[in-house]
């Protein structure tokens, strides 16, 4: 039976990929007029939902309702027609156009030779009063801040015609307090016109904050709905997580010494984006695993950054084998023993038109020279080594590497790091794009090389599962500060869920 109070619902809606159920028969609603939050943990499914709804990818099975009629969201076009807009966590903006521009761009003008820009001037502007938010709507958007970026995304959905259901995929991860603020304001007035937001979000507390209603998808199925004036965040938590139990890869017996990295007060201020990180201090132990946990825009790529001299504007100190370091590069970081697993592995840890070895060689080729000349059966040799270590599948060394898979790829990435001799690696989310059993052959070989090859690690996660199943100690970074550290039985999902969520 469905619901004529329900301005968009879904029956069995069903999301099938080679291997795997994203989506597994989900009974979804949103009330009209209403802020209906959208939460779970990354993989659970929500980017999935909201994807179909808008018409980005078809559903394998189930079906879907916009005020009581079924329809069919074969396109983005078909969801634009029943009044659904989604706005991306990437923002879809086109920088070098000007606010008008980009808020009419692909709608359909009456006359269709000449663009009246007065006209979309006008228009541009009353739609930006309507959010009480004014931009000038000949500004280019390369010119504004991020939080104005966002609003003119809002402005350019409100410009449909029939604008009944915006969806919002993490609205709020790049923007300061202070434009968070605006934002949810703004969602309030979109409420009071009518209209229904559905709104992913990994920020607990401002979740309860906005929405009337929260569903909790967990592995790829719904498992709770509820009003969010009824409930709390232990129980948003506890949803999230279920009871399944949890494989524990940290090396119980090896022996963390002492420090080997300390950091003191770290911040990164950057004028486009405003202070980054605020007084970031921890230290990392010899043979330890740390993890760091947070949100996306959280700091915690920028802390590995700033660590392997990557980022300008950085303040603070930090100390080395108890030696401060200063105005140092990449170059410097790599030659006194740090190395960086970037979570681009495609873009930033690999050449794809070079072979396998040409790629684990790339940041060691002067580890195998002699007066200027590489000697090719050092470097072989230290690849093969490296090869066994890591258990890598490959045919030759001389095939491209993109005839890897994705986990073998990643096993590349790290092994190009061990041959520069590191004493710290850093792991911005080295199991992204892997398959589930390439992520515990990863995850083997991470406490491997901490507990017998005596790494002290810095491994970032966005994945609750993985960072309490590798970790000695945990890290919790929450809008570039950090809002705790737990160790033994404080290290719950709960507890880093609770911190990553802080205001």
């Amino acid at each position: 039976m469905v619901s004529s109070d329900y301005c968009i619902e879904t029956k069995k809606l069903t999301k099938q990929y080679p291997g795997t159920k994203a989506l597994d028969n989900v009974d979804f609603h949103a009330v009209t007029g209403t802020v209906n939050a959208i939460v779970g943990e990354n993989g659970a499914g929500k980017s999935t939902l909201m994807k179909i709804l808008a018409g980005n990818i078809n559903a394998s099975a189930g079906e879907i309702y916009v005020q009581g009629e079924k329809v069919e969201l074969n396109n983005v076009d078909d969801a634009r027609k029943c009044g659904i807009c989604i706005i991306h966590q990437e923002l879809n903006l086109f920088p070098n156009l000007t606010v008008s521009e980009n808020i009419f761009i692909g709608k359909p003008s009456k006359n269709k030779i000449i663009v009246d820009r007065k006209k979309y001037i006008e228009e541009a502007s009353k739609i930006l009063d309507k959010l009480n938010y004014p931009i000038d709507p000949t500004k280019k958007v390369s010119e504004l801040k991020v939080g104005e970026r966002q609003i003119v995304e809002i402005a350019k959905a409100l410009a449909e015609e029939d604008l009944k259901i915006l969806i919002m995929d993490e609205p709020t991860s790049s923007l300061s307090n202070a434009e968070v603020e605006v934002l949810l304001d703004i969602v309030r007035d979109l409420k009071e016109m009518g209209i229904t937001i559905l709104y992913i979000s990994h920020k607990l507390e401002e979740v309860l904050s906005i929405s009337d209603y929260v569903t909790v998808l967990r592995d790829g199925k719904l498992v709770a709905h509820e009003r969010a004036d009824q409930i709390n965040l232990e129980w948003i938590a506890e949803k999230m997580i279920g009871k399944q139990g949890q494989k524990n890869y940290r090396n119980s017996d090896k022996q963390i010494g002492k420090n080997i990295l300390e950091v003191q007060n770290l911040s990164l201020f950057e004028p486009e984006r405003g202070k980054i990180l605020e007084d970031v201090s921890f230290e990392l132990k010899e043979c330890e695993i740390l993890g760091f946990f947070g949100l996306l825009g959280s700091g915690r790529t920028e802390v590995l950054e700033c660590l392997m001299g990557l980022r300008n504007g950085i303040t603070g100190n930090i100390f080395y084998k108890d030696e401060i370091i200063k105005n140092f590069d990449i170059c410097d970081q790599i030659s006194r023993g740090f190395y960086m697993v970037p979570e681009d592995r495609q873009g930033q840890g690999l050449i794809k038109t070079r072979s396998i070895l040409q790629n684990l060689s790339l940041s060691s080729e002067s580890n195998y020279a002699t007066a200027g000349i590489i000697s090719n059966r050092k470097r072989e040799q230290a690849i093969d080594n490296i090869i066994e270590d890591l258990q890598i599948k490959i045919g030759k060394t001389n095939d491209l590497i993109i005839s890897l898979s994705g986990g073998n790829q990643q096993k590349v990435v790290i092994g190009k790091g061990l041959l520069t001799n590191p004493s710290v690696l850093l792991l911005d989310e080295p199991t992204k794009g892997v398959d589930i059993g390439a992520k515990h052959e990863l995850y083997k070989i991470i406490s491997e090389l901490s507990a017998e090859q005596k790494l002290s690690i810095i491994f970032v996660s966005s994945e609750t599962e993985e960072i309490l199943s590798v970790s000695d100690r945990i890290v919790v970074l929450a809008q570039g500060k950090i809002s705790g550290v737990y160790e033994g039985e404080n290290m719950t999902k709960e507890n880093i869920l609770r911190a990553a969520s802080a205001k």
